[in-house]
């Protein structure tokens, strides 16, 4: 039998989980105990509620194509496949209308899973059911926990900015010169310092230097040697740059 292994990762998980090359080596270590050939790997970064993953959607089109080389597609739980339990069984039964099984191999509830068999599909419809309930018990207990933080004053979104003492910042500027210097000095984001500087009126710019503020001019030498070829310099002084040429910049 040959399959294609999928392994998909996303933020806020388990360690197992947020390391393909963790799932891989269950995934081939399950397929050689088994005497399984494994064909094709694929993996994704994202979370599994969008279908549209690079690596799933290559995996499905491998799958579900006329003479596709795999007989079967192993992951190790069925949240690496999909999570919402109405699309999971879509294209579960494109899997099956395809011929091609799925193969759970570390299923934290059932343990090994394959859908070929009557009791495998029976199992793959409640761990769907099973995840589709726990997503929506999560989304409303972090909906009751925002609403208890606003009713206890606490307020929820973006934390309010941090002040900053505008003289102290100014003195700063004059001896460091780096908007970023002192805005470490300070512990804030540099934006966050020039939107302060900015509201309080401070031409912060006066304190910074200019990048490519010309060289002071110098007086060339005049050619007093008789007959002697007169320079370019002499001939054509140096343009003074203009205006736009002269940015003051951090």
């Amino acid at each position: 039998m040959r399959v294609a292994l999928y392994a998909r990762v996303s933020t806020s998980e388990e360690a197992e989980m947020q390391n393909p090359k963790t799932q891989f080596l269950i995934l081939r270590q399950y397929c050689k105990a088994n005497g399984i050939e494994v064909a094709r790997a694929f993996v994704d970064h994202k979370s599994g509620k969008d279908t549209n993953r690079p690596g799933f959607r290559a995996m499905m089109e491998l799958a579900t194509r006329p003479d596709h080389p795999i007989d079967a597609v192993v992951i190790l739980r069925l949240d690496r496949f999909i999570r919402n339990a109405e699309e999971g069984m879509v294209f579960i039964k494109r899997l099956e209308a395809a011929n091609v099984r799925l193969i759970l191999v570390k299923d934290t509830i059932c343990g090994n899973v394959d859908t070929s068999t009557p009791i495998g599909e029976f199992f793959i419809r409640v761990l769907l059911a099973l995840g589709e309930l726990e997503r929506k018990q999560t989304a409303a207990r972090v909906k009751e926990g925002i609403a208890r933080r606003i009713h206890e004053g606490k307020g929820w979104g973006q934390k309010v900015r941090k002040d900053i003492n505008i003289p102290l910042a100014v003195e700063l500027l004059k001896v460091r010169g780096s908007l970023s210097a002192v805005a470490k000095d300070l512990g804030v984001p540099r934006s966050t310092l020039r939107d302060h500087l900015e509201r309080a009126g401070v031409d912060y710019q006066t304190y910074l230097p200019c990048r490519n503020t010309p060289p002071p001019k110098t007086e060339a030498p005049l050619n007093t040697v008789p007959g002697a070829a007169v320079s370019a310099a002499e001939r054509s002084p140096a343009t003074p740059p203009s205006e736009e040429e002269i940015i003051c910049s951090e």
